[in-house]
């Protein structure tokens, strides 16, 4: 309602304005529209005062409830003085009605609302004066029922009336917005065009001076939005360049017409591309002439690069291939296709993760160390032979490995041992034809694959093998010598897989290095027996030294002389659960070829020296030690601990060693031995003869005793030469102040030769068996009694004379 007046007033008063011409305002109907407005202006002061009354009754219905509820409550009629100021109110209000003379709006209602007033404030007086209740509470509480019902009747009545108003209200302000229609039309026409003008021309100016105003105000909206977008994109742009730049590939992005749009700062570095072809407008052409002109290309020739790259430029997918430019750089781009037809790609530099990836995948089939292929690699090059294996060919499997290998490792170090795998690896590809290829198989094990051959090339090739590892290497100025050993196994008649080809081989290689090393062999039937055998051996060997299988026997030693019993060598031996006895030569190789020699030979050592320490202080104990037991780091210590658990004195004790000991590394084996004599034992050689007989060895090393090996003594009675050189041996121990002893003396014809010779000392079954340490106290209570000769003047006045 006040809106819909306060839209009449606006309308009127542009009405008023615009009339302009007092002479014509006479023939409007201003009069009746003037009594139209004031209606409406008095209705809707009615309307307010309505709302009042009505107000003022709400609040009489809210103190009678008020009072009602104490009356319920408490059960006694409260002071009705703080209310009266309500009623009071209602009263005042009533009397403005009626002074107003607006009843006369809706007669009917005015008159029934006056009579409810009236009735309310009557019931109102009687209950302040208390004479109709007599104090009784019931009459009190129908009363103010009578008042609630009154009150409620007379809201309902104001606001009925005041419905009333609101819809005379709408009906005058209908009526006059009729009237101003058909004023306006009228002052339309009475003012003619001139005052049309007159009024549209002050309405441009203002309408004009309002869209002026209007256009500046969203102008500087736009600007102030347009400044906010361009700080947001300025930020996007700042955000964009930092994530190209600090990506890790090259990026470079191209138009329709291969024309460089963005590139980033890796991609400038990748190429080290000049200014101009950093700037968007560079064309695809201009780039992969720079590529060609630094060698940033790949292809046979720039020509075939340039029209490939061009042509993928064209195709409109998403690729990702590898570049392997003629500079040696191998380039990763992966590009894709944009909607509007230009293509972005990245350019990442490879190169050192596709050699790492080359560099697997070669050890992955290569030996690390000697770069030759490895097992797995073999086995693949075997199979392939063997799949193109004709009906009449034959192909060759040659499985070697070093002697003393694990010698060299463990007295110099790993770091000569592999040097001296990568000198084996040269001199086996020195012996081998281009065609024929070699593997190292791990370890000291290296294998050799002929395709094609013939028994007799292979044997050849094995036996140059053999002569070129034979001769001595020098590693970092040590001289060494190992030597090696070759099984074969051919294809088709011992196997048609590379499995089993290199089981056979690996067999025979078992038997070569029992035969005698230094050696080849041809695989045959039965050697798997035999090697499973030895297999079996050695985990029941390693079984053996957990459980403690060996015994020692002991064999006199004797002054050929006075044929008194000097001492005893102590020889191990194994009591093997199942087999029985075995013979030393059967697990004496294996011990040593394995490293079991090692604990066994400290157990020989605590052992023999134990039994040694319960002896007449006279004799002395021999004790063999095998070169792996030299060139280990623990021999000295093996020998102090040995000494000092049973008291025996090192003077007792002899060390008897062989020139193999000797020849793999002479100069640990020199200062192996210069240790243990420091501790006061004394060093034999043993076997003289058999090796490499090195005169410098008995001037170089700490000897003090030579034993001639029994393949010379039991030579004797059947051949002078023997005797020549058993004459020699003594001669050069004479000289040197060495003792001599012959050993495998079973005869007295030997003995006697040997007597005549001048030899100092002797051992073999002539003088007794090896046997158990409780035999000795009964052989050294009845020693064996031989008649003897006289020892020749000559050979007193040579024994004299070295004394």
């Amino acid at each position: 309602m006040k809106a819909q007046t306060a839209r009449l007033f606006l309308s009127v008063s542009a009405f008023i304005a615009l009339s302009s011409v007092p002479a014509l305002v006479s023939h409007l109907e201003l009069r009746d529209l003037r009594t139209e407005t004031h209606n409406l202006s008095h209705a809707a002061q009615q309307v307010r005062e309505f709302r009042d009354f009505s107000s003022n009754i709400d609040q009489s219905v809210h103190e009678l409830r008020m009072l009602s509820l104490a009356v319920s409550s408490t059960g006694a009629i409260p002071p009705l003085t703080a209310t009266a100021s309500v009623f009071q109110q209602l009263r005042g209000r009533k009397e403005m009605l009626d002074s107003s003379g607006i009843a006369h709006l809706t007669t009917v209602q005015g008159r029934i609302l006056a009579s409810h007033v009236e009735n309310i404030l009557r019931i109102w007086d009687n209950a302040i004066e208390g004479a109709p209740f007599g104090g009784s509470l019931s009459d009190f509480s129908a009363q103010m029922d009578r008042l609630l019902t009154h009150a409620n009747r007379a809201k309902a009545l104001l606001q009925e009336a005041e419905a009333q108003l609101n819809r005379e209200s709408d009906e005058a302000y209908a009526e006059s917005l009729l009237l101003i229609d058909r004023a306006s039309q009228l002052l339309l026409w009475v003012l003619g065009i001139g005052g049309l003008i007159n009024v549209l021309s002050l309405w441009r100016t203002q309408y004009s001076s309002h869209l002026k105003h209007l256009a500046l105000s969203r102008l500087s909206e736009a600007n102030a939005v347009l400044q906010e977008k361009e700080q947001d994109l300025a930020a996007q742009i700042i955000m964009f360049e930092s994530a190209l730049d600090n990506m890790a590939q090259g990026l470079c992005m191209f138009d329709r017409d291969n024309r460089l749009i963005a590139c980033n700062r890796n991609f400038q570095k990748l190429y080290d591309l000049p200014e101009a072809l950093s700037k968007p407008g560079a064309t695809l052409q201009e780039f992969l002439a720079f590529f060609v002109s630094t060698g940033n290309y790949a292809g046979p020739d720039p020509e075939s690069y340039v029209r490939e790259r061009l042509h993928i430029a064209e195709k409109n997918d998403v690729a990702e291939h590898f570049l392997d430019f003629i500079n040696g750089r191998t380039i990763r781009i992966v590009r894709k296709a944009m909607p509007n037809g230009g293509w972005v790609a990245t350019h990442e530099d490879v190169t050192a993760q596709k050699r790492s990836e080359a560099q697997i995948t070669f050890l992955a089939h290569h030996d690390p160390l000697t770069g030759l292929p490895n097992r797995t690699q073999f086995h693949d090059n075997l199979e392939r032979e063997l799949a193109r294996l004709g009906a009449n060919g034959q192909i060759a499997v040659l499985f070697l490995d070093l002697d003393r290998f694990k010698t060299v490792n463990d007295t110099l170090g790993h770091a000569v041992g592999d040097a001296l795998l990568k000198e084996v690896a040269r001199r086996i590809a020195d012996c081998i034809r281009s065609t024929d290829s070699f593997a190292r198989l791990g370890g000291d094990e290296f294998a050799i694959l002929l395709a094609p051959t013939r028994p007799e090339d292979t044997a050849a090739l094995a036996n140059r093998v053999i002569q070129a590892l034979d001769a001595p290497f020098h590693i970092d100025g040590v001289k060494i010598a190992v030597g090696t050993s070759v099984g074969i196994a051919f294809a088709p008649d011992h196997g048609r897989s590379s499995t089993q080809l290199l089981k056979r081989a690996d067999t025979a290689l078992y038997r070569a290095k029992a035969e005698g090393r230094n050696i080849h062999r041809v695989f045959e039937e039965g050697m798997e027996a035999q090697s499973e055998s030895r297999r079996e051996l050695e985990f029941d060997l390693r079984t053996a030294v957990i459980e403690r299988q060996f015994l020692l026997h002991y064999q006199p030693i004797v002054d050929l002389r006075t044929l008194r019993i000097l001492g005893f060598e102590a020889l191990v031996r194994w009591n093997h659960p199942r087999r029985g006895m075995v013979s030393p030569a059967e697990f004496i190789p294996l011990a040593e070829e394995s490293g079991l020699i090692v604990p066994i030979g400290a157990w020989v050592l605590r052992e023999a020296c134990l039994e040694a320490a319960r002896w007449p202080s006279a004799l002395k104990l021999s004790v063999n030690i095998s070169p792996v037991q030299v060139a280990s780091a623990t021999i000295t210590d093996d020998v102090s601990e040995a000494l000092r658990q049973s008291g025996l004195g090192a003077c007792r004790l002899e060390l008897e060693i062989t020139e193999s000991a000797i020849f793999g590394d002479a100069d640990h084996a020199l200062a192996a031995l210069g240790r243990l004599r420091e501790l006061g034992v004394r060093i034999s050689m043993d076997d003289f003869g058999t090796g490499y007989s090195s005169l410098s060895y008995l001037h170089k090393y700490p000897f003090g005793k030579i034993k001639v090996d029994r393949s010379f003594v039991s030579g004797l009675s059947l051949d002078g030469r023997y005797l020549s050189i058993i004459r020699a041996v003594i001669n050069i121990g004479r000289s040197l102040n060495m003792t001599i002893t012959a050993e495998g003396v079973e005869t007295r014809e030997q003995l006697e030769l040997l007597r005549a010779e001048g030899c100092d000392e002797a051992q073999g079954f002539l003088f007794g068996r090896p046997m158990p340490a409780d035999r000795i106290a009964a052989m050294l209570d009845s020693p064996p009694v031989l008649a003897l000769p006289p020892v020749p003047p000559a050979v007193q006045r040579g024994v004299r004379a070295a004394g």
